[in-house]
């Protein structure tokens, strides 16, 4: 059974029927349900997993009360977090299901517990120990090819799929490196205990060409019923204070028309348009933009 306020929900986008065999995955938001429907990657993330035939993805938040997959069941929990406060609600949900908090506790038996997101983007090693696997960067095509690669190893042993998934570019497994620390805590070496593992992982970096938007709108969001639309990404000012700047460079922006094109398929659905961006005005066609939203406010008028 689904929680009330899913069944309230309205997909902008077709869901594809299920093989029996696909993968069940838990995607875990470590927050509550009306924080976690406005945080547009974690979205668009699950869109992506729920379009695969051979996946079977549902979404968990911490105020989920009923699952329509028993923790049994599931073969993999992704969490994706974008403040540090928030990882204390991953102990909270990995508690809740039995399931050790860190990664050397857990056996063949237990999910393999995979995370991503700005946190973990910007510096994992804080929090290696309790991930199976992190993700390092934009996560939108890597956790689709991270699950796939997954399916081809089910079977085996935690370490055997493992190992698989270590050979993905901008895959971290902790458990296959040694760090050692200086009196300050800054890494003094990462080095690789098993000759499989890269030596060195690479961030991911999409190319940014469709415009990323709300995939499934609810009026139980912060942002009750707001379609949101990624105008920008990253941020050419390069502000020292600022993580969103560095992490997600280079600055990229999706083409006017694809813009254009997913506040169209919003205004079917809404009149609450929002625009996503570290700074929106840096778009070469912001001022276009401007001018569009006072001409569709014009005409409801």
């Amino acid at each position: 059974m689904q929680n009330k306020s899913i069944t309230e929900e309205k997909f902008l986008y077709n869901p594809i029927p299920k093989e029996k065999d696909a993968v069940p995955v838990w995607l875990c938001f470590p927050s509550t349900y009306m924080v976690g429907m406005c945080s547009l990657g974690y979205l668009s993330i699950f869109k992506v997993l729920d379009q695969n035939k051979d996946i079977y993805p549902e979404r968990l938040f911490i105020d989920t009360e009923k699952t329509y997959h028993h923790i049994k069941e599931v073969e993999m929990i992704g969490f994706s977090f974008s403040f540090e406060l928030d990882f204390l609600n991953i102990f909270k949900t990995l508690k809740k299901y039995n399931i050790p908090l860190r990664a050397a506790d857990r056996t063949d038996e237990h999910p393999i517990i995979f995370g991503g997101g700005p946190v973990l983007s910007a510096n994992p090693e804080p929090y290696a120990d309790f991930f199976d696997l992190i993700t390092i960067g934009e996560g939108e095509n890597k956790t689709l090819e991270l699950i796939n690669t997954y399916r081809e190893v089910r079977n085996n042993s935690k370490k055997e799929k493992l190992l698989k998934l270590s050979k993905l570019s901008s895959v971290y497994v902790p458990s296959f490196y040694d760090v050692e620390y200086n009196s300050d805590d800054t890494i003094k070496s990462f080095k690789a205990n098993i000759n499989e593992a890269p030596d060195i992982i690479n961030k991911e970096c999409v190319e940014l060409t469709q415009s990323m938007s709300t995939p499934i709108l609810t009026d139980k969001a912060v942002f009750s019923n707001m379609f949101l639309v990624e105008t920008a990404r990253g941020c050419p000012r390069k502000c020292r204070f600022c993580i969103a700047s560095y992490l997600t460079l280079p600055a990229r922006y999706p083409k006017y028309e694809h813009i254009i094109n997913a506040i169209d398929l919003g205004l079917n659905y809404t009149s609450k348009i929002g625009l996503l961006g570290a700074l929106i005005t840096e778009h070469p066609d912001f001022t276009r933009f401007a001018n569009l939203f006072l001409k569709k406010e014009k005409k409801q008028k």
